[in-house]
């Protein structure tokens, strides 16, 4: 094998290998820290599919806690835009299987929150904590 045709393959596995290793730290940041309380909203993600919400849009009377493992209704079933999907990570708009349009947030089978926005969708956002995330929004939804 001529000696450029090595350096060439090594250049392309070097430039593969960068490639790999930015796109796994650009989906570990996005997964990391997702939820920003703001004042007024609260605001999901840290990439280009960053979106906010403001709390009065909530409807934390009908929020819930839900596991995606264990009940398929909430299974996001296909991208709509403004998204991607890899295995076990979800992050944009989707339509879920109970047809339901929602912004997800999800990135590995943990517990979500389901929070109805009034215009008819849906937040569907993965956390360590759902239960004590819930409490927080419904805190500064109280706050006004």
């Amino acid at each position: 094998m001529p000696v450029n045709e090595i350096v060439l393959a090594g250049i392309a596995a070097a430039l593969s290998i960068a490639v790999i290793l930015a796109c796994s730290w650009y989906v570990f940041l996005i997964a990391r820290k997702p939820l920003h309380f703001g004042e007024q909203s609260v605001r999901i993600g840290l990439s280009v599919f960053r979106i906010e919400f403001p709390y009065r849009s909530l409807n934390l009377d009908a929020a819930r806690v839900v596991n995606i493992a264990n009940d398929d209704v909430y299974r996001p079933a296909v991208r709509l835009s403004d998204g991607y999907s890899f295995p076990s990570i979800e992050v944009g708009w989707f339509r879920l299987a109970n047809d339901d349009q929602a912004y997800v947030h999800l990135w590995g089978g943990a517990p979500a929150i389901y929070i109805p926005v009034n215009d008819g969708k849906v937040l569907l956002l993965e956390t360590n904590d759902p239960e004590g995330v819930l409490s927080r929004i419904k805190e500064n939804v109280d706050s006004f």
